[in-house]
């Protein structure tokens, strides 16, 4: 995407973690944590109680690469759709880490 824009004459930046906000993990990647506002933003999902974005197609299981562009976007609507997380504290069972201090 980033190179379609750049070549109808836009300047653009792709990056991993657009708020700098997210941990590292192994291998030195962002966590699925990484650009989580700028995806609920966009539409594409909200997030959790686990703190990640939950999506209807593929639940917690994707991560974001943020674009930034001067290109003239249409504007998206933060997402609307049906709740996703039911707040049921499986995501902390199965956690390896363990349950977080708080709920």
């Amino acid at each position: 995407m980033a190179r379609l824009l750049e070549a109808r004459g836009y300047r653009t930046r792709a990056t991993l973690d657009l708020t700098g906000l997210a941990s590292k993990v192994g291998g030195g990647d962002v966590d699925l944590t990484a650009s989580r506002f700028a995806a609920v933003a966009a539409g594409l999902g909200e997030i959790g109680r686990n703190g990640i974005v939950l999506t209807p197609q593929f639940g917690p299981r994707q991560r974001f690469i943020c674009l930034t562009t001067n290109a003239e976007l249409p504007y998206d609507e933060v997402y609307r759709g049906p709740a996703l997380c039911r707040k049921c504290g499986r995501c902390f069972t199965a956690c390896p880490a363990g349950k977080p201090d708080r709920d």
